[in-house]
């Protein structure tokens, strides 16, 4: 059993409830931290280092590289974005730039588990 530490970024509202609902069914994932936005993110990923951060899509970059405008941050750190609606476009160029995957809203419950696990390196439970 290895756990898997994530931080949930994205305004508030159901999206971020949704990816800790989903989460939480996994007794490996733990959820170390919310933030609401870039900055805070940022400055949370900095301090406690965790195994990925699950990001809503509104608070990357689409036009250029996908952390734009967050400052130093770690290789470390995997990054999984929530986006608000299926869009192979949008996975592509964020997969093209290191994001490790990426979960259309409407999908959370089925894919963001098996994508955390992928992205932290740890076996996809069966």
């Amino acid at each position: 059993m290895t756990d898997v530490r994530v931080l949930l970024a994205g305004p508030g509202g159901c999206c971020m409830d949704d990816a800790a609902a989903a989460l939480s069914a996994d007794p490996d994932v733990w959820v170390i931290a919310r933030c609401v936005d870039r900055w805070h993110a940022a400055e949370t990923i900095r301090a406690l280092a965790p195994d990925v951060a699950v990001v809503d899509v509104g608070l990357v970059s689409l036009s250029e590289a996908f952390l734009a405008g967050w400052g130093p941050i770690s290789r470390d750190t995997a990054f999984v974005v929530v986006g608000h609606e299926p869009s192979e476009v949008v996975a592509r160029r964020l997969c093209r730039q290191g994001v490790c995957a990426y979960v259309p809203r409407s999908r959370l419950a089925a894919e963001l588990p098996g994508a955390v696990r992928q992205a932290a390196g740890v076996p996809v439970a069966a």
